[in-house]
């Protein structure tokens, strides 16, 4: 990756999370009315390697081609879900909740099935997850208001406490992520655990 990309997508992220929301003109059509479904608060849209859309939220995931539609029912283990996002790896599709449950998506039943609870793994029922990303080993790095914990092979681990409060995360490199916290973006080295802030907000005292 490029150091002109890298900043790009810095820049990008540090906007996305302090920035307020525009409206702007486009062209939108309901996807409930044109194959009458009902998915509302769509949390975050993907498109695979085949070509489908695939559209997140907490009362289903829909998968989309140009002329037909399917809604997968999330297999819930614990109530009071209020988001659903995708988390994507190698081809490979995973949902995750709010609170903490992580669904993967099989190809051959076509259908998506829980990996772990991680408000029941901890028995805390006040969990709540910010962000979700994959390492190159498929290790899951998690963001939480209880702090960051890894997640792999059904192994859990805690890895800083500090890193309580609303996190988004995105690669830098194959080893390193950006943070972006309301302080400010910060640069976690996954290997070593070294945590470093690159950028400050200013108006954060």
């Amino acid at each position: 990756m490029s150091a002109q990309r890298k900043y790009l997508i810095l820049l990008t992220l540090f906007t996305v999370f302090f920035s307020v929301p525009y409206s702007r003109a486009e062209n939108f059509y309901n996807i409930n009315s044109l194959f009458g479904i009902s998915i509302r608060e769509v949390n975050s849209v993907y498109t695979d390697d085949n070509g489908f859309i695939w559209a997140s939220s907490k009362n289903g995931i829909l998968r989309l081609t140009n002329d037909d539609c399917k809604v997968y029912q999330l297999p819930f283990e614990s109530p009071n879900v209020m988001i659903a996002k995708f988390v994507k790896h190698s081809g490979k599709l995973i949902v995750y909740t709010n609170n903490g449950q992580i669904f993967n998506y099989d190809e051959v039943s076509d259908d998506f099935y829980l990996t772990v609870n991680l408000s029941k793994r901890l028995n805390n029922k006040y969990l709540y997850i910010y962000d979700i990303q994959i390492d190159k080993s498929g290790k899951l790095w998690i963001a939480s208001n209880f702090g960051l914990y890894t997640y792999s092979s059904g192994k859990l681990a805690f890895k800083n406490r500090s890193l309580t409060k609303k996190i988004l995360f995105e690669w830098y490199d194959k080893t390193k992520l950006f943070l972006v916290k309301e302080d400010g973006i910060w640069l976690l080295d996954t290997e070593s655990s070294e945590l470093k802030r690159i950028l400050k907000n200013k108006t954060i005292n």
